[in-house]
């Protein structure tokens, strides 16, 4: 799973989907002042808008909680 691929897109793509994001605080990472975003519910998110699927021999995945990083552009996210 290529997680950094399937998310450097634009936020706007993922709250225009109705997934609601936090901004967490702006922090140091890769070398750059970067937003922590937060998804705010994850009740009845589908987790493969973030990339994210199960393995081989994964059953019922389950995630509490996802964050990411983004610019302050909101296009390039980690």
């Amino acid at each position: 799973m290529d997680q950094g691929a399937s998310l450097r897109q634009d936020a706007s793509s993922f709250v225009g989907s109705g997934i609601v994001l936090t901004d967490e605080s702006v922090e140091a990472k890769f070398g750059k002042q970067l937003h922590r975003l937060s998804v705010a519910n994850m009740a009845g998110i589908d987790l493969s808008a973030f990339g994210i699927t199960a393995g081989p021999g994964q059953e019922n995945l389950t995630v509490s909680s996802l964050s990411f990083w983004a610019e302050d552009d909101g296009l390039r996210l980690a």
